[in-house]
């Protein structure tokens, strides 16, 4: 049976190799190369698990999803919302105020139904009292679910929708790209209530977000790049909405239209997908067009396969000559460029 970790694990500033080792310690007979862990943004550790063979043995973690290195800075969230469940056992909701009008949920491990119930309760009180306001929840150390804290919420469903409709600002982040997806579901599928999702390394633009700092939940995830007068160069670093698609586009279009400029490089160091929107946008759409007759090379660097396999089809068919390149082979792009 496992039991627990070590102390170690308690502390802010450590590396991945006492975390394991202390799992080990009070698992006698689980090695520490057996006990897997992910690292998300700056080290935070957000997926710690024992990795089972098929006979329920230990086994090496696959080092793909749970492949930390030894020496790795790792930090971990101690603090849990204060007081204990029914059962003696600790909440895994964490619920902050984090500004003025502003709160953040997190929540650690399993979800079980006093933690849905924590939650039901600060939403009904929240909206009882006519706060209204932002929420961050951050569901990056979340592993598993309940099916009675499922059942917990679906019967206060009237009442969450009722403190959704009254909320302002919704941002929620995950590093499972399926909970994304399904949260973008249902803000589609929700009249009037739109969430800002977040990959977990963007969760401190999410923050920013829902505390009021920025006015566009994904603003910023294109930067412009000096490489010369004769080549237009963006880096990409997060999720692309449409006013800031539309916006690089015109300047693309500022650098190359009426100029000496005909080569452009895109770098794709974070790839967090666009939204809809800005996919399906005339300006952009027009602006691409009109481009394309203003290009002759055109390198893409990093992203994942299927857009580079994409661009390298989209460029047999149009004008510029399209090459793509890894992420690490950025000089061999601006090599390319320049010839």
């Amino acid at each position: 049976m496992i039991r627990r970790c070590s102390s170690s694990v308690g502390k802010d500033f450590i590396t991945a190799r006492p975390i394991g080792a202390g799992f080990a310690w009070g698992n006698r007979g689980w090695p520490p190369a057996d006990v897997g862990m992910k690292l998300g943004e700056n080290g935070w550790l957000s997926k710690f698990r024992p990795c089972y063979d098929p006979d329920f043995g230990p086994t090496r973690c696959d080092a793909l999803h749970f492949g930390a290195k030894d020496t790795g800075p790792a930090r971990s969230r101690r603090r849990l919302r204060q007081g204990a469940a029914r059962d003696g056992r600790e909440h895994m909701i964490d619920i902050e105020q984090i500004g003025a009008g502003a709160h953040r949920i997190a929540v650690y491990g399993e979800f079980h139904e006093d933690d849905a119930r924590a939650f039901v309760e600060f939403a009904k009180e929240h909206h009882a009292a006519g706060k209204g306001g932002n929420v961050l929840i951050d569901l990056v150390s979340l592993a598993s679910w309940s099916f009675s804290a499922m059942s917990e919420e679906l019967v206060h469903i009237p009442a969450l929708l009722r403190w959704i409709y009254s909320l302002d600002r919704i941002a929620l982040v995950s590093d499972e790209e399926w909970m994304r997806n399904a949260a973008r579901l249902e803000s589609a599928l929700l009249p009037g209530v739109s969430y800002a999702v977040y990959d977990e390394d963007e969760i401190d633009a999410a923050r920013a977000w829902v505390l009021g700092e920025i006015d566009h939940p994904h603003g910023g995830a294109v930067n412009e790049l000096d490489l010369g007068d004769d080549i237009a160069g963006f880096e990409l670093v997060g999720r692309l909405d449409r006013e800031e698609a539309e916006g690089v586009l015109d300047k693309v279009r500022a650098r190359m239209v009426g100029t000496d400029c005909s080569k452009l490089m895109v770098v794709i160091r974070k790839w967090h997908g666009f939204e809809a929107d800005a996919a399906l946008s005339r300006h952009a759409m027009s602006s691409k067009i009109d481009l394309l007759k203003h290009c002759d090379r055109y390198a893409v660097v990093g992203g994942p396969d299927w857009l580079r396999a994409m661009a390298v089809t989209f460029g047999s068919l149009v004008k510029p000559e399209v090459r793509t390149f890894e992420l690490d082979e950025e000089d061999e792009a601006l090599r390319w460029l320049r010839r």
